[in-house]
């Protein structure tokens, strides 16, 4: 029983609705109420789909000589579309075997080995690539799918040297507070020609966002920072012209909505998402408004994504506001993704 109707015009309960005896498929949950007379208000419903998530992707893992990579961890990805991508799982391999399990029908993924040997191998995507944007997608459909093998990447040759470059990995909102575990790779132009860089080292930023590359040659070098779903803005070019050289202070500043920058280029342009508002989220309506609060900010592209990368909302056209119709969206997580003539954004909204 609810009592406080004279004071309040909506009211939120919150519970658990058991769906275990549930078939796989199109459902629909329906609500009403009673009032003190014995009256019957009017019957609400809302569609909702149950997935089984029961398949799994298995695989093996291997260097480029095809021996086993025994030791290190596995991240599996969900990718909804371009610059948007969640970590749904971490397994860690056994004997150079991994399976995934509770893997969803119709979903895409991507898929990441991290070997614990950091010194002759880099951390590798399925498609044999170190970098996120070249990885191959995993599309599941309704079947598991086995024999998803990644050779991972090595290193290199480089000569060794006596210079050392080395930085940290920041929020870009929260100035000052680390982001650790991210990857760095260190890229050398063995040809010295300024355009044909092969990566030479890697480190994962630590407890307080560090990250070193010691033992470096004189040359050119250039650094990559592997966020799965961010874009590097831009990044640092760095010519080492004498041995015993420090190069230091090559800090990143990341945004989890619009990518990664460098202090002097990308902190200006860090406060667009706060320049977009997006509003009711959570929502429970029929409507979402989204508005950019700066006639010099522009939204060009409006898309959403389900839970399965498909697209359910495709907006084109420049505008300062918009207004879309959700009354058709079955309750859950969803991706909202900005297109503007500044930046993209990428913002998860949850329909209730």
């Amino acid at each position: 029983p609810f009592t406080e109707f004279e004071t309040n015009e909506q009211l939120q309960l919150n519970f658990l609705a058991g769906v275990s005896n549930l078939d796989p498929g199109a459902h629909a949950f329906y609500i009403r109420t009673k009032n003190d007379l014995n009256q019957w208000g009017q019957t609400l419903s809302q569609q909702f789909e149950l997935i089984n998530c029961d398949l799994s992707i298995s695989g093996h893992i291997f260097d480029e000589n095809e021996l086993a990579i025994s030791s290190g961890m596995l991240i599996l990805f969900q990718y909804f579309a371009e610059g948007s991508a969640v970590g749904v799982d971490t397994i860690y391999m056994q004997d150079g075997t991994y399976e995934f399990f509770q893997v969803c029908p119709n979903t895409n993924y991507f898929l990441k080995a991290i070997p614990e040997n950091n010194i002759d191998f880099l951390p590798t995507y399925y498609g044999n690539t170190p970098y996120w944007q070249e990885a191959s997608i995993i599309s599941i459909e309704q079947s598991s799918l086995s024999n998803i093998n990644i050779t991972v990447s090595s290193f290199a040759e480089m000569e060794v040297g006596n210079s050392q470059v080395a930085g940290h990995i920041y929020h870009a909102e929260y100035r000052g507070e680390p982001v650790k575990n991210v990857d760095v790779i260190l890229e050398f132009d063995a040809a010295d020609d300024k355009s044909n860089y092969l990566p030479v080292a890697y480190d994962r930023s630590n407890e307080i966002g560090e990250w070193t590359m010691p033992n470096l040659p004189v040359g050119n070098f250039r650094i990559t920072v592997e966020i799965p779903g961010l874009e590097m803005d831009t990044t640092y070019h760095v010519e080492i012209t004498s041995d015993n050289t420090i190069v230091e202070d090559l800090n990143f500043y990341v945004d989890f909505n619009t990518g990664i920058f460098i202090e002097h280029i990308g902190v200006p342009e860090l406060n667009l998402a706060s320049e977009i508002q997006i509003f009711p989220n959570p929502s429970a309506g029929k409507y979402l408004w989204i508005q950019s609060s700066n006639p010099k900010i522009k939204m060009e592209e409006l898309v959403i994504y389900n839970y399965a990368g498909q697209t359910m909302r495709y907006i084109n056209g420049e505008q300062t506001k918009s207004d879309i119709d959700i009354s058709e969206f079955s309750k859950g997580f969803y991706i909202l993704k900005i297109k503007t003539n500044k930046g993209l954004i990428v913002q998860k909204i949850i329909i209730q």
